[in-house]
């Protein structure tokens, strides 16, 4: 067994009550050895599942959503302002939209039969189920909390580098499965870590891929900062000092395709 995000084979079992989970001894990012995501995305996942994890559906948070598209699109204008943009788990196509608003041509990769239709019916905008069928050189690929989701990280980032022009921006959104929740209380992580997560990576073991696929970063930001997981105050200074020590329990990182 290998770390899907550093390749390390020094692999270590940590958690073996229901899912025996494992984590990399080199980068510290933590793996579910048998995992069949495919088996939640029913047409309840983005309402009655979503909900229970942020306490409103999907639909419901479209405001907060469109607010998170508008900085995180800021960001990637800095490296590619226009072009082709493929945004892979799409959901309910809230990104693409705000994509579009700002001058991309937009795309989406999606499974979820449910969001397809939505996309499909509310937008218009095209919508596949594979990024290898969407055809020639895509300017932007991004990837919401969609990685952790997949069992072949090498399948998925030998398709988008086959897809991202040189120059191109992959732009990622990721928990964080070293972050201070999952190092500092192992047993609260062990029983929220979601089920239909394949992999939590570490800001190490990211770093580790993108690398391995010759996509310099050029930006990350920490984000989950929540000190009261760990049993410190909910106050601005352990919340900056958490962000300062890069111990958030989720992250986004920018990348640009270098050739090679």
């Amino acid at each position: 067994m290998r770390c899907p995000y550093c390749l390390s084979s020094h692999v270590r079992l940590w958690h073996a009550d229901g899912d025996r989970l494992y984590q990399c001894r080199r980068c510290h990012s933590n793996i579910k050895l048998f995992c069949s995501p495919v088996d939640v995305y029913d047409e309840t996942y983005f309402q009655e599942h979503y909900e229970q994890v942020y306490g409103k559906s999907y639909e419901e948070d479209e405001p907060m959503i469109r607010s998170y598209a508008l900085r995180r699109l800021k960001e990637i204008q800095k490296y590619v302002p226009g072009g082709v943009l493929v945004d892979i788990g799409a959901a309910y196509g809230f990104f693409l939209d705000e994509a579009r608003r700002v001058g991309y041509e937009v795309m989406g990769v999606e499974i979820h039969e449910g969001s397809i239709r939505y996309i499909q019916d509310r937008f218009g905008y095209p919508v596949y189920r594979s990024l290898e069928l969407v055809e020639g050189d895509v300017d932007v690929v991004t990837a919401w909390f969609t990685l952790e989701h997949m069992m072949d990280i090498e399948g998925v980032m030998q398709m988008v580098v086959s897809k991202l022009r040189v120059g191109g921006c992959l732009a990622l959104g990721l928990p964080n499965g070293y972050g201070a929740f999952a190092r500092f209380r192992k047993r609260e992580y062990f029983r929220c870590r979601p089920v239909e997560h394949c992999t939590e990576p570490s800001l190490k073991g990211i770093r580790a891929l993108l690398k391995r696929y010759h996509l310099r970063i050029v930006h990350t930001e920490i984000f989950g900062l929540h000190p009261e997981r760990i049993g410190l105050p909910s106050r601005r200074f352990w919340q900056n000092l958490q962000k300062k020590l890069r111990l958030g329990d989720t992250f986004e990182v920018y990348a640009v395709k270098q050739e090679g």
